[in-house]
This record gives structure tokens, sequence and C-alpha cells, in this order.
């Protein structure tokens, strides 16, 4: 008898749980991509602002002080934006292998084992 088709919560858990992790883990990557895009509005202010500024330089040196700590906030972001996707795509991998690994599981010990070195190597790991 096949375990997973006699308990529906098992069913549920392989596909919910996936699905609701991706969802959280594109929020965030979303949530970063609006920040960068504020990153970047507020670069061109800063950088328009330093086209028609006339005179007094030391406000002109408040703005290209900001306009260096925005480019440093900018490279932060992209990289953590990408991260972001690679972990989000890693994540998705490993559930796909999972769920194929579940499915293989009793019928096929060798695809299961395979499956589950396959998920765990594609698994993104915390540094």
């Amino acid at each position: 008898m096949n375990p997973i088709s006699g308990n529906l919560f098992t069913i549920l858990t392989l596909i919910a749980a996936p699905a609701v992790l991706t969802n959280a883990s594109s929020v965030l990557a979303l949530n970063t991509a609006n920040r960068f895009g504020r990153v970047v509005d507020r670069s061109r202010q800063i950088t328009a602002e330093l086209e028609s500024a006339t005179g007094d330089p030391e406000l002109k040196e408040i703005r290209v002080r900001q306009l260096g700590r925005l480019r440093k906030r900018a490279a932060f972001l992209l990289r953590a934006q990408t991260s972001f996707y690679l972990a989000l795509g890693l994540f998705v991998v490993a559930a796909l292998v999972s769920v194929l690994g579940a499915a293989l599981g009793t019928e096929h010990a060798w695809g299961y084992r395979a499956a589950a070195l396959a998920a765990a190597a594609a698994a993104p790991t915390t540094t």
C-alpha cells in the first residue's frame, strides 16, 4: 500500500508547504526590488539637483556624499536581489525533486535515493 495515498495531510503538506514558502520568498524579492527602485529614483533626483545647483558648495558636498551612499546601497540591494532569486530558484528545484522522490519512495528505492540526493544538493544553504 502506498503511504501517500492513505494520508491526505501528507499530500497537502507536499503541495502547500513549498507553495507557501515560495510565495514568502517571492514577497521578499519583490520588497528588495522596490527598495532598489527607490534608490534609483533618489539617485536621479540628487543628480538633477547637482546639475542645477548654483552656489552653496556645502550643499553640493552633502549631495555628493548622499550619492556615494546611494551607490553603496544600490550595490548591496543588487547583491541581495541576486541571492534571493538564486535561493528561490534552488528552493523550487529542491521542492520539485522532493515531490518526485516522495512519489518514487515506495515503488523504486533507487529513484527515491537519487531524488533525495538531488534535493539535498539543490537545497539552498544559509551561511
